[in-house]
């Protein structure tokens, strides 16, 4: 539209508004599937750190020929945990878990110990389920006598 002999260039406030109001409407629908996957993704990643630091804790008492001892840390398994050796030195501590809840079937070992062959100490296995909110599903952690962890989705 001309006025006085000039183009008129830009948006006017209606259609600006217009446009804000379906760039909000689209963001609400979209809102609900993003936070789901960043707790899934969040959800994947916990359950493979653990898996790792179980693989990594298994694979120190093998290569050192002598128990290795994961403990979870005061307040359970997502406040972190320590991988230390036979003689009690730290190997590596591992983070915590935030938002993420890890239970188990029966009672949830505070402590895991892989012996010098990589099985676990007594030969008992066990599993722990790993949730958190607003996630499509949760991730299992099975360690199965043999020693060998093994994350998937339950």
């Amino acid at each position: 539209m001309e006025r006085y002999g000039q183009l008129q260039r830009g948006f006017s406030l209606i259609e600006l508004c217009v446009v804000i109001a379906i760039a909000g409407i689209f963001m609400g629908i979209a809102m609900p599937s993003f936070s789901q996957w960043m707790a899934n993704e969040r959800l994947k990643s916990s359950a493979a750190a653990l898996e790792f630091s179980l693989m990594r804790t298994r694979s120190e008492a093998i290569q050192r020929n002598a128990a290795v001892t994961i403990n979870a840390n005061s307040g359970g398994w997502n406040n972190g945990w320590v991988i230390r050796d036979s003689t009690n030195n730290t190997l590596v501590v591992g983070g915590g878990i935030p938002n993420v809840s890890v239970s188990c079937t029966g009672t949830c070992p505070t402590t895991v110990t892989y012996g010098g062959n990589g099985r676990l100490s007594g030969n008992a296995s066990f599993s722990m389920t790993l949730s958190a909110p607003n996630a499509s599903a949760n991730r299992c952690l099975l360690i199965a006598p043999s020693g060998l962890p093994g994350a998937s989705v339950c």
